[in-house]
């Protein structure tokens, strides 16, 4: 993510990473994540001139010497992401980022009555080989189910409840943090009598928390893969709204930004 008037030092990109909090923690196989692990390896695709683009991967810390989280986390848990400030080495052209310019804001909610008869896109990522050294990337087509917040509650873990945008997929899981796009669209009338042209606006709705199984009546179970219900072949998911993730890049904070440059990548 990145925002215009934020700039980095020495002509460095400043941007923010972004991802569910879970993935900052060593997985658990029953119950709530572990700890928070040492360092999370990225995967980002930059450009590489006229063969193509390339694939830089790197470790970012998540702690500090001290034992500090460098990641910045909502202060209300229940909100499944985090960011870190990153300044980017100028060698490292063409990440694409998302400007915050790009945000899904309640007010466009309103204003646009979004809902399921709209259309979400999600980047879906998967392994290209056994290995998994690098990642092919599909979009996948969905919608709304609900952007109003509703509370709903989870059995597992503490059994708190969430209030995260609720959107339906067809995927294959293991997505996490991946963005969620909302597209809006509206015909527009041409200089040609009675000819009118489509155009759609993209805006990130936020990042994909988990998938979501429904237990009975408010109560959903929270999954890393998709559980399709009923004869559809799509899953509910929770999704991180993208102001949160706003409040957090505004938010004040005194840790400086991690460095990526060409020696740091592999």
């Amino acid at each position: 993510v990145t925002e215009p008037q934020r700039a980095g030092r020495g002509g460095q990109a400043h941007v923010w990473f972004v991802t569910a909090g879970h993935l900052l923690r060593e997985p658990s196989l029953t119950g709530p994540p572990g700890p928070y692990a040492a360092t999370v390896s990225i995967e980002v695709r930059v450009e590489a001139g006229q063969f193509g683009d390339r694939v830089v991967r790197t470790d970012l810390p998540v702690k500090g010497k001290d034992g500090e989280l460098l990641w910045t986390t909502p202060e209300d848990d229940s909100i499944d992401t985090a960011v870190l400030p990153v300044e980017i080495d100028p060698s490292l052209r063409g990440i694409v980022c998302i400007n915050v310019q790009q945000f899904l804001t309640t007010s466009l909610l309103r204003r646009e009555r979004v809902g399921p008869g709209d259309d979400a896109l999600f980047l879906n990522a998967f392994p290209t080989g056994l290995t998994g050294q690098s990642q092919w990337v599909l979009l996948r087509h969905g919608s709304p189910v609900n952007f109003t917040r509703s509370e709903i509650n989870f059995p597992d873990g503490d059994g708190r409840s969430a209030r995260p945008y609720v959107g339906r997929v067809a995927s294959f899981g293991a997505n996490a943090g991946s963005p969620v796009f909302l597209m809006l669209g509206l015909f527009e009338k041409t200089t040609k009598a009675a000819v009118y042209r489509a155009v759609f606006s993209y805006y990130l709705a936020g990042g994909l928390e988990s998938y979501l199984a429904e237990t009975g009546g408010n109560t959903y179970r929270r999954s890393e893969y998709p559980e399709p219900t009923g004869n559809s072949e799509t899953s509910l998911v929770a999704i991180a709204p993208a102001e949160e993730i706003l409040k957090l890049i505004d938010r004040e904070s005194a840790t400086r930004p991690v460095r990526i440059g060409p020696k740091r990548v592999r």
